[in-house]
C-alpha cells in the first residue's frame, strides 16, 4: 500500500473554483481546477492512492501524481505522515501590531502640474500626486515635532511626497537632514521627485544623508515626453549607483500593454525596484493589468495575508492639511486630526487601525472562497472608489463577474 505524501514545501489553499499551490521551496505556483483539487483533497485526507485511483480516472490520478512528484513537491511513502508546512515571510502578529511604514504628504506645489495627476490610479501610493493643501513654506516646527514622536516607534520606512518636495529648496534638504540625524541608520526615508529640480547640491544631500529618490516618470499621451529623462540625466543615476545609494521607479502609464517594454528599458538604469500605476478610466482593461501584475505581488507572504492586507497592514498616512488616513489615497478615511489631537494617541486605540490593518480578503464576499485570495492584486483605495463600499471588489484577477 503506497500513500502520496505532500512536501513541507508545498502549501496549498483551497477555494470554491480549485486550488493554489505553492511551491515555497522554488518559489514557483501552481493552479488547480476543481477535478484536481478533489484529488488533492483525498491526498490531504490520508487515503491511499489504489483508493484514489478507484474514485477518480487512473490516468488523471497517475499523471497528476507524477507532475507533483517531479515539481518536488510530494513523495510516495508506505505509510500516511503529514509534514508541517514550512514558514516563509514575517510571522504573523498575535496581538498590536506596529507602525511599519509613514507617507508624509507635504504642502508642495509641482512644475509639471500633469492633467492625470488627479486621475484615478491603481496603486496610486506609489506614484507622485497633488497634496490636499499647497504651502510657499515649510511649517519646520510642525514637522520637526511630527518626526520626533513618528521615530519613537518602530517605524521602518518613510516616505515624503506630494507634488514634488524638492520646490522647497534648502527647507526639505533641512527637513531631510532632520529625519535622518533622528531616524535608526536601519530607518528608509524615500523622497518622490520628477527629477527636474534635483541639481549637484541635492544629489549630494541625498548620498550624505542617505535619502532614497523615487523617481516618477510617466509615460501616456499626455506626458510621454517624461521618459526622456532617462537619456538626458543618465549622470544622476551613475552617480547614485557608484555612491551604493539605492534609488527607484514608478512609472504611470496609460495602459497596461506598454508595461514590458517600459520595464525592458528601464532596466538599463540599475533602479533598485521600478513600480507601475495605471491611469483609470473607461478605456482601461483592468483585468489584463492584475493579470500582469500578478506574478509581481505574490510576495510568498500568503501565510500572513490570511489576517492582514498585503499593502495596508503597519501603514498609516499624513495628509498636507494634518489628517492621519490609512493610505495615501484613502482619503475617505481620516483616523486622527493632527490639529487637535496627538498623532502617538492613535496608538492607543488599536481597533480603530486594525479595521484597515487586519483587512483581509477573505473579509469580502467574491474573494473569500477563491483559491488566490492571500495572493491576488489589492488596491482597496482604487477598490473603495470603483465600488463605493469599503468591502467590494471590482478588479479580479480571475476575471468573475460580480
Amino acid at each position: 500500500m503506497k500513500f502520496l505524501i505532500l512536501k513541507s514545501n508545498c502549501a496549498i489553499v483551497v477555494g470554491n473554483n480549485g486550488s493554489f499551490i505553492y511551491d515555497i521551496a522554488n518559489k514557483d505556483y501552481y493552479s488547480l481546477d476543481v477535478h484536481h483539487t478533489e484529488i488533492l483533497n483525498k491526498v490531504k485526507k490520508g487515503m491511499c492512492i489504489e483508493e484514489i485511483k478507484n474514485e477518480f480516472d487512473v490516468n488523471v490520478v497517475n499523471d497528476f501524481f507524477n507532475k507533483l512528484i517531479e515539481s518536488n513537491l510530494a513523495e510516495l511513502a508506505d505509510y500516511y505522515y503529514v509534514e508541517e508546512v514550512t514558514r516563509i515571510g514575517h510571522a504573523r502578529p498575535v496581538s498590536n501590531m506596529q507602525l511599519n511604514t509613514c507617507y508624509i504628504e507635504l504642502p508642495s506645489s509641482c512644475e509639471v502640474n500633469c492633467k492625470s495627476c488627479r486621475s484615478l490610479k491603481l496603486f496610486s501610493c506609489l506614484t507622485c500626486s497633488c497634496p490636499t493643501v499647497t504651502s510657499p513654506e515649510l511649517d519646520m516646527e510642525f514637522y520637526r515635532s511630527l518626526l520626533s514622536d513618528v521615530l519613537k516607534m518602530s517605524v521602518q520606512t518613510l516616505i515624503f511626497h506630494g507634488g514634488d518636495p524638492l520646490t522647497f529648496g534648502d527647507s526639505i534638504l533641512e527637513l531631510l537632514q532632520y529625519t535622518r540625524e533622528n531616524a535608526h541608520e536601519n530607518v528608509r526615508i524615500i523622497l518622490k521627485t520628477n527629477g527636474r529640480l534635483l541639481d549637484t547640491k541635492m544629489i549630494h544631500h541625498f548620498i550624505k544623508f542617505k535619502i532614497n529618490p523615487l523617481f516618477v516618470l510617466r509615460c501616456t499621451n499626455e506626458n510621454n515626453h517624461q521618459i526622456s529623462m532617462l537619456e538626458t540625466s543618465p549622470e544622476t543615476f551613475q552617480v547614485f549607483f557608484e555612491n551604493k545609494l539605492e534609488y527607484f521607479c514608478n512609472v504611470v502609464m496609460d495602459s497596461p500593454t506598454q508595461l514590458e517594454s517600459v520595464i525592458q528599458k528601464l532596466k538599463n538604469y540599475n533602479f533598485s525596484n521600478i513600480s507601475t500605476s495605471l491611469l483609470i478610466d473607461e478605456k482601461s482593461n483592468l483585468q489584463t493589468y492584475a493579470r500582469v501584475q500578478f506574478s509581481d505581488k505574490l510576495s510568498y507572504n500568503f501565510m500572513l495575508n490570511k489576517n492582514l492586507h498585503p499593502c495596508l497592514m503597519g501603514v498609516i498616512a499624513i495628509t498636507a492639511d494634518r489628517k492621519v488616513i490609512p493610505c495615501p489615497s484613502m482619503i475617505k478615511h481620516p483616523l486622527l486630526d493632527l490639529g487637535k489631537s496627538h498623532i502617538l494617541d492613535l496608538f492607543q486605540y488599536p481597533e480603530i487601525l486594525n479595521e484597515f490593518w487586519r483587512f483581509s480578503l477573505e473579509k469580502i464576499e467574491r474573494c473569500k472562497a477563491c483559491k488566490i485570495r492571500f495572493s491576488c492584486v489589492d488596491c482597496r483605495a482604487v477598490e473603495e472608489l470603483l465600488s463605493n463600499d469599503l468591502y467590494k471588489k471590482e478588479i479580479c484577477y480571475l476575471g468573475h463577474s460580480n
